[in-house]
């Protein structure tokens, strides 16, 4: 699931407004304003565009990647836009752009018979349907598409992609819903499309063995692969803090790891230097964060370096951690804390 807390005036008035109208039972005008990064628009209009063609719209525009999690998975119409959901998507992989689809499994293959993941998979498109076990009434609940990577667009709220959630070409939804789009890159510089692109390769990372051991599906691991070498792929800044690593004269704390920004295990550089100061010896930390690709993850451990002496090496195994982005903090850098062993 996703949880929004929205304090923006003019989206908390279309809500209210919204309310108000439901509790007349009355349906209310749709406004859409190119200016803003987040626009919210209702599934039972009195007037207005729907918010089924404006996400069939931006899908239509999207020529980076798609990604998508959603409960209910079924092939989208709506007035104005020609080609439906599945269209829409097989094109996308026909033109070479990453298209990756999760739903969950029970909603995917319930009682209507819905046929739109084999239609998708016949077209292409990698589809991993999640089976939630960790209670009989679980699910994979999200109903979400983060789209593009330089300039990330995120699709989100409660609506259901169904007939009744978004309606079709020819007839209103049935259900009262909304529907968040968000130019993220507008909002806040990309982050928030960034929080939306590591939870879905969260929720990959949960159930990919599933759709792969199934349906046949490429790994996470996969996955992963392709899309971390794509073109403009957004970067995390990652901090690193050393607990108690107490030092000899001369010694300076590393972190030392795998990928090329790390040092490549001392065949590209000393690694990633970390500082200290007499109050809060011996812990150290980094100055400057680390730029690696999001959701990369990566071997590292703990070294400290005296130029005269050589590098002494913390005990244990490697440590694996991931670039994840960051929940609800003030700063964006990923923090990595570990005791020296």
């Amino acid at each position: 699931e996703n949880f929004h807390l929205i304090r923006d005036s003019f989206l908390v008035e279309r809500y209210r407004d919204m309310y108000r109208h439901l509790l007349y039972g009355e349906r209310p005008v749709n406004v859409w304003d190119d200016t803003r990064p987040v626009n919210v628009l209702f599934t039972r209009p009195r007037e207005g565009i729907r918010p089924g063609e404006m996400f069939l719209r931006w899908l239509g525009e999207e020529q980076e990647q798609i990604l998508i999690m959603t409960y209910s998975l079924r092939d989208i119409t709506a007035p104005g836009e020609q080609r439906s959901l599945v269209q829409l998507l097989a094109e996308k992989v026909a033109a070479g752009i990453p298209v990756y689809v999760i739903s969950d499994r029970k909603q995917s293959d319930g009682g209507d018979h819905d046929d739109t993941d084999d239609r998708l998979r016949a077209a292409g498109v990698a589809v991993y349907e999640a089976r939630n076990y960790a209670t009989t009434y679980s699910a994979m609940h999200h109903k979400v598409a983060v789209l593009g990577r330089s300039h990330i667009r995120v699709v989100a709220d409660s609506a259901n992609w169904t007939k009744s959630g978004l309606g079709t070409a020819s007839n209103i939804a049935r259900n009262t819903e909304s529907m968040l789009f968000i130019d993220t890159q507008a909002l806040d510089d990309g982050r928030t499309g960034r929080r939306y692109l590591a939870e879905w390769l969260k929720v990959l990372e949960r159930y990919a063995e599933q759709g792969q051991a199934i349906d046949g599906e490429q790994s996470y691991q996969e996955v992963e692969q392709r899309l971390l070498v794509q073109p403009d792929w957004p970067e995390q800044a990652v901090g690193f803090l050393a607990r108690r690593a107490e030092t000899d004269m001369g010694e300076v704390v590393y972190v030392l790891g795998d990928y090329p920004r790390l040092g490549g295990w001392g065949e590209l550089g000393p690694g990633v230097e970390l500082v200290t100061d007499p109050q809060d010896y011996p812990d150290w930390w980094t100055n400057e964060p680390v730029l690696l690709p999001l959701a990369l993850q990566f071997e590292w451990k703990l070294t400290a370096l005296d130029a005269g002496a050589g590098r002494r090496w913390e005990d244990g195994p490697n440590r694996l951690s991931r670039a994840w982005s960051p929940a609800l903090q003030a700063d964006e850098t990923y923090w990595l804390q570990a005791v020296w062993r």
